[in-house]
């Protein structure tokens, strides 16, 4: 097998080509996966950026933490992974055209270029897709005031402690701290929020 390829001109440069990029791409990709799954976001060559985010109170009944990001999920087409894999795909074709298939040098070229061209669009669309998986929703924790919750857990009496209460923030619904206006407010009682104080907890009165 090495001998035919040795022997077909231009055949060494493809092989070259597809054994380093395919080395390096699933390095990067092993590196993505290691670091969290956000792959490329932090390569020079990507467009995308962070979002603006608003950090909130405690997390949710699903066991959200505090503090809700919200991660870009822009497409973008040149990036170290999707390069690396318009060289692998070029390098493999352009491999199997000039050595299984005997093409000539032009053909080859036009159809190594069209098929890694099209691994690095197929790239960079499944990146997109991922990013768009791992952006979370911005969460604005005043938008809960006015909004009628149920109590979680008992609401002590007001400056005695505080309870929990469950309330639909950004059309999640969430488990947050919670102190009284008044008296104590017992579990699974109706309440509505008044307000957010400063440390995130809500404010809540009985509803009337």
């Amino acid at each position: 097998m090495w001998e035919t390829i040795s022997q077909t001109p231009g055949a060494t440069f493809f092989l070259w080509v597809a054994l380093g990029s395919t080395v390096l791409f699933t390095l990067k990709l092993s590196l993505s996966l290691l670091g969290g799954g956000h792959g490329d976001m932090d390569a020079g060559l990507d467009a995308g950026g962070d979002a603006t985010h608003m950090d909130g109170p405690s997390g949710d009944a699903h066991g959200d933490t505090p503090g809700h990001h919200g991660s870009g999920a822009a497409f973008a087409l040149l990036s170290v992974q999707s390069v690396l894999a318009f060289l692998m795909g070029m390098g493999w074709s352009g491999l199997a055209a000039r050595v299984e298939w005997q093409w000539p040098t032009l053909p080859t070229l036009l159809v190594s270029g069209l098929f890694g061209f099209s691994m690095m669009v197929m790239t960079s669309y499944l990146t997109f897709q991922l990013r768009r998986l791992n952006r979370e929703i911005p969460v604005d924790f005043e938008s809960c005031v006015g909004s009628v919750g149920r109590v979680y857990l008992t609401v002590p009496a007001q400056g005695r402690g505080r309870g929990q209460v469950e309330v639909t923030v950004s059309g999640r619904l969430r488990i947050l701290p919670a102190s009284s206006t008044g008296d104590a407010i017992p579990a699974f009682a109706s309440v509505t929020v008044m307000r957010v104080e400063s440390d995130g907890t809500l404010l809540v009165a009985p509803c009337s």
